[in-house]
Formats: C-alpha cells, sequence, structure tokens
C-alpha cells in the first residue's frame, strides 16, 4: 500500500468503501444497535459512529 501512487485505488480503500456503504445500509434500516451494525459489518462500535458522524 505504500507504493500506491496518489489517487490509485488499493485495496484498503476498496474494503473501507465496502465497510462503509454496509454500515449506511444496516443504519437505514432503523432497527439495529450500533453495537449490531458493527458485529454485522465486521468493525468496531466506535467505527460505526464515526462513519455515520462523516456522512452527516
Amino acid at each position: 500500500m505504500r507504493n500506491a501512487k496518489p489517487g490509485q485505488p488499493t485495496l484498503y480503500n476498496a474494503h473501507r468503501e465496502v465497510r462503509n456503504a454496509t454500515i449506511h445500509q444496516l443504519a437505514a434500516l432503523g432497527t439495529l444497535s450500533p453495537a449490531e451494525i458493527a458485529e454485522q459489518a465486521g468493525c468496531t462500535e466506535r467505527t460505526v459512529h464515526r462513519v455515520r458522524k462523516e456522512a452527516a
């Protein structure tokens, strides 16, 4: 990843985008707690809060 050129997609960025999209989709359901979203998205509850705050 350190050798990636600026603006060049990396596996890390692709994973982050998929994770963030999953968080947004699960949050849009309105029936899951942040802890449940984190469990299903494979991340921490803190990440769920951060991703949702960045989107606001």
